[in-house]
């Protein structure tokens, strides 16, 4: 637990470093930041699926995998072992890409964004996810990124990013269809619009299992995803539903206050932004984590690991955690909506990676020890 407490302590205490350095210093500070993380992730030996990726790395070494999709993870395998090297060296160079691309889409957004807490957020929510759902992290932070790009109307970047996203895990396919509906996740006007499809959604969510069709449709049209969509059964509500509700709740309070306090208006606000050099918009992140939120409710209505797609619109809750801190002007707010943050975020890594030991990263055990 210790080695994972410093290593949080540690990239967060340099996050703040670099939002104080000059642009030069910056870089430095920057790959500073990437060392501890790439290789506590990158060395370790636990974590669910390790072993079934290491197996799929060696018998791709003895020439007798045969891909059953085409996954850019499986290429990358390849590639390395053509180059001599081993299944660690593998998992190295995967951690590098993930923490990479985390802080750099962070690092984006720094001047509307807390990013001390925009990485202390992605720390204890997603960095100690394990194997079994590395490769679709890695896929939704590319893509969070081309977002980032269609937000500033660069198109071409948001399709070389999609595409990439794509090769690294389908589900971002899905996602790529925001495309289309942008304005409508990313304007104020549309607000009760969006309040209406969050409702429907966990409606829709909750009713599956209702839904016995379903099943034998995917079956049907899309076998690969069958497995997803088939074992639908309501769960206990557990202390988990609260997590991803109490962290999106406590954003969107102090964001609503703050905006009716000071600014009247989202729009006024983003035009302070826009004064400062550049337009931003964080609504769209706000919408995705919201429905991630509702799509991770899966986990109570099925026994598969449908769950999973609420991680692609849940990684964005880094973004709107560091724009909650940022934009809470008072002094006294910023401290009280900075301290219940952190401490919500602190109590749900306790409880999710070290009390439950989800994914199986604890104890933490590396290669070679």
């Amino acid at each position: 637990m210790a080695i994972y407490i410093f290593n949080i302590v540690l990239t967060t205490l340099l996050s703040w470093v670099w939002t104080k350095s000059d642009k030069k210093m910056k870089r430095v500070v920057f790959i500073l930041m990437l060392v501890m993380p790439v290789l506590i992730a990158g060395l370790r030996t636990v974590g669910t699926d390790y072993y079934n990726y290491m197996y799929r790395f060696d018998i791709i070494k003895m020439g007798y995998f045969d891909a059953k999709e085409f996954s850019f993870l499986y290429v990358l395998m390849e590639l390395f072992v053509k180059l001599g090297l081993n299944y660690q060296h593998f998992t190295l160079f995967i951690s590098f890409l993930i923490v990479f691309t985390a802080f750099h889409l962070i690092c984006k957004y720094s001047e509307v964004i807390s990013v001390p807490i925009a990485v202390f957020s992605y720390m204890t929510l997603f960095y100690q996810m394990s194997f079994n759902i590395f490769r679709q992290i890695l896929s939704i932070e590319i893509l969070l990124l081309a977002l980032y790009y269609l937000n500033k109307d660069e198109k071409v970047k948001f399709a070389v990013l999609l595409a990439i996203s794509a090769m690294l895990h389908s589900s971002s396919l899905v996602f790529g269809l925001l495309y289309f509906v942008f304005p409508f996740i990313s304007k104020e006007k549309y607000k009760k619009l969006r309040i209406a499809v969050y409702i429907c959604s966990v409606s829709f969510v909750f009713i599956l299992p209702k839904i016995t069709q379903l099943g034998a449709f995917i079956i049907n049209k899309l076998p690969h995803y069958a497995y997803y969509f088939n074992n639908f059964s309501y769960h206990p509500i557990g202390f988990g539903m609260i997590r991803y509700i109490s962290l999106i709740g406590i954003s969107l309070f102090a964001i609503n206050y703050m905006y009716k306090r000071k600014y009247g208006s989202r729009d006024e606000l983003y035009m302070q932004f826009y004064i400062l050099g550049k337009e931003y918009n964080i609504n769209y992140c706000i919408f995705l984590s919201i429905i991630g939120a509702i799509l991770w409710m899966l986990s109570y209505v099925s026994d598969s690991a449908l769950y999973r797609i609420g991680y692609s619109g849940l990684i964005a809750l880094p973004i709107v955690h560091g724009y909650t801190v940022k934009c809470v002007t008072n002094k006294q707010n910023k401290v009280l909506i900075t301290a219940c943050l952190l401490f919500l975020l602190a109590f749900f890594w306790w409880y999710d990676f070290i009390l439950l030991n989800t994914g199986e990263t604890y104890p933490y055990a590396y290669y070679g020890g």
